[in-house]
């Protein structure tokens, strides 16, 4: 074996390494990619939950505000202009539970369990706002100083 013979050997072998280097460098690329890939996609899913579930808590404290100003009526404390308030405020809440609950659709998908439990929950305080409404309505229009006008 002459040394153009070695030479050829060694060239053969050289491109071989190069080109496995090259496809375990390429599969490692992937495989990052990949994984960055399914965290970036976690992270996106954590922050709607995330927007939901504040949207959901936010709900939540201005239904019991509301809820406390319905107790204060039935104890004969009733402030009308309180109440609208709150319900108003509670207004801009719908509007990010409306939101949030689209970003979960769009996430998700319309089907899915968590968009429909939370779409569920967001139908329940629209009912809420209602029956609010019918009680404001029927204690201002059953209210003393509403009787001397």
């Amino acid at each position: 074996m002459g040394t153009a013979e070695i030479s050829l050997i060694v060239s053969g072998i050289s491109a071989v390494a190069a080109i496995g280097t090259g496809v375990i460098t390429y599969r490692l690329a992937t495989r990052r990619f990949d994984h960055e890939r399914r965290l970036a996609d976690l992270d996106a899913v954590r922050l709607v939950l995330d927007d939901a579930a504040g949207a959901m808590q936010r709900a939540h404290s201005e239904m019991a505000q509301i809820n406390r100003l319905i107790a204060q009526l039935v104890d004969g404390a009733w402030k009308t202009p309180s109440l609208r308030d709150e319900v108003r405020a509670f207004d801009r809440v719908l509007q990010l539970l409306d939101e949030a609950a689209a970003r979960l659709r769009i996430r998700f998908g319309s089907e899915h369990e968590i968009v429909t439990l939370y779409e569920a929950a967001v139908s329940n305080a629209l009912e809420f706002v209602y029956r609010v409404a019918q009680v404001e309505q029927e204690f201002t229009t059953n209210s003393p100083t509403s009787a001397t006008k």
